[in-house]
């Protein structure tokens, strides 16, 4: 697959990005993978996708990712550094490949159940049964600016519940829709 961008520059957008935009010439190639790639590769998306990138460089994904944490999910692990596809119809399955994995979920302290308790949720029902419509991940969470539930600018956050579960179930309560 060639992926979005692939597909704007065989259309004629000569601004799209090729090889080089991401890999360098072909005397410097920038190694995939290494420590350095990976934390600038949200300033590489970012020329194009600036807001996309502010968020992520701030979230707790962008910040493991300049800590040098290699588990650390950067643009190219949810978008497929090739394809560059929107993971929007694929989101529980995205996140799922590392907030299911147990090692991962063990060595950074986070909850074990959490793709569990989501798929048995009315949310993640309605999402097995083919809806388009219903809450996902990143519909609570955040897509690029996730941060934990302790930070005062967190969707998730108990003092912004009412406000992201009110986006999709608009005069109720957090506590009235458990």
């Amino acid at each position: 697959a060639i992926g979005v961008h692939g597909v704007a520059r065989a259309q004629g957008n000569q601004a799209a990005p090729d090889c080089s935009v991401c890999h360098g010439n072909a005397h410097e190639i920038a190694l995939p993978g290494t420590s350095n790639f990976r934390r600038h590769l949200a300033d590489t998306c970012g020329m194009c996708h600036g807001e996309e990138a502010k968020q992520y460089k701030t979230s707790v994904h962008g910040r493991a990712v300049e800590n040098a944490v290699r588990e650390a999910p950067e643009c190219a692990d949810c978008h497929d550094e090739h394809a560059t596809v929107r993971p929007s119809k694929q989101v529980r399955e995205t996140c799922s490949r590392c907030h299911s994995n147990l090692a991962l979920t063990a060595k950074f302290g986070l909850p074990v159940d959490r793709v569990v308790s989501y798929e048995s949720s009315f949310h993640g029902l309605a999402a097995r049964t083919g809806s388009q419509t219903v809450a996902n991940c990143g519909s609570c969470h955040g897509v690029h600016h996730v941060l934990p539930s302790t930070d005062p600018q967190s969707s998730i956050h108990p003092t912004n519940l009412a406000a992201t579960c009110g986006s999709c179930h608009p005069g109720e309560s957090p506590m009235s829709l458990s």
